[in-house]
């Protein structure tokens, strides 16, 4: 008993502390403080619900053809100067060498001209395949937000499905105000829950919290899903899939018993408290209540009764 009640009372909690709060604040600091690229639906989604801003127009391209031709009508008048100097210098006796020069010159000028028109045509096609191939990858609207939007749009989803299935959110809580002030409230709730849960400071308050969030992922990610689709097993578990290759099961029965874990984790914590190493113990002095004695005095003993032989009893 020595040894088993300390580990029971006080290991225990410590230990579901560590790891409840190292997954979630691990979790909201990553929704919090990393930003990721939304595009296609979920980009223009966000813009329609007023979370982000659309993305800005694409820039103008400049035009290159009015330096392009002052830049050649330069060089023309660059040319006709140096004629006209070369045949003053020359002469009447340099006409010959002149018209050899000019004719050298000009075949020099057009294959000039040819090789920066090739140029600037390859050029141009790069630079458009290049275009092109961004805004297939990342599409016409993509955004870069902060990650916790992901739950903005899982509970617009939730509460607007597709034709033929059921919604799986409160309708009342729909509208964007709600979907983007939830996901704020899930991702502040799992960082600072964790950092909290992590030290032993109103251990059960905020571990009822994040039982919620958890409640609410399960309900918007697998059960939900899983009951939209129809093949859930008895009604609202992710559909086994043992047929299918791949450990396809596998995949889908995951984050469900994932975040099941940490559901039950949580609930725990919210029955043992923080435990005995914790901030709650030492600031507000909870005791376990089979750690904790009677201020009662004992019962006085009966003239005449036999006495209770308390020693023959051992704890277990």
């Amino acid at each position: 008993m020595k040894i088993k009640e300390p580990l029971s009372l006080h290991a225990a909690p410590l230990l579901l502390r560590i790891a409840v709060g190292v997954v979630f604040l691990w979790a909201g600091s990553v929704k919090l403080f990393t930003t990721t690229t939304y595009s296609g639906d979920d980009a223009r989604l966000l813009i329609e619900l007023g979370v982000v801003a659309g993305a800005a127009d694409p820039a103008t391209p400049v035009d290159t053809t009015e330096p392009r031709e002052a830049e050649a009508s330069q060089e023309e008048a660059a040319a006709d100067a140096a004629e006209d100097a070369s045949a003053d210098q020359t002469g009447d006796a340099g006409e010959e060498i002149g018209e050899a020069v000019d004719a050298v010159a000009g075949e020099l000028e057009e294959k000039v001209d040819e090789v920066a028109t090739t140029l600037e045509e390859q050029v141009d096609d790069i630079v458009t395949a290049v275009e092109e191939s961004i805004a297939k990858d990342l599409g016409a609207d993509a955004v870069v937000a902060r990650r916790l939007y992901s739950i903005t749009l899982l509970l617009h989803r939730a509460s607007h499905p597709e034709e033929g299935r059921g919604s799986v959110w409160c309708s009342r809580m729909s509208s964007p105000g709600w979907v983007t002030s939830l996901a704020w409230l899930a991702a502040l709730t799992e960082c600072v829950g964790g950092v909290l849960i992590l030290i032993g400071l109103l251990t059960r308050i905020w571990a009822l919290g994040l039982a919620m969030t958890m409640v609410v992922a399960m309900a918007t990610t697998t059960i939900g899903p899983a009951m939209q689709s129809g093949g859930a097993l008895l009604g609202f578990l992710p559909a086994l899939r043992l047929d299918e290759p791949g450990g396809a099961w596998v995949r889908a029965w995951r984050p469900w018993l994932f975040q099941l874990s940490l559901l039950m984790s949580c609930l725990a914590l919210v029955c043992t408290g923080a435990g005995a190493l914790s901030i709650d113990r030492r600031v507000l002095g909870k005791k376990s209540g089979s750690t904790r004695h009677s201020s009662k005095p004992p019962a006085p003993h009966a003239p005449g009764a036999p006495a209770k032989d308390t020693k023959s009893k051992r704890p277990f």
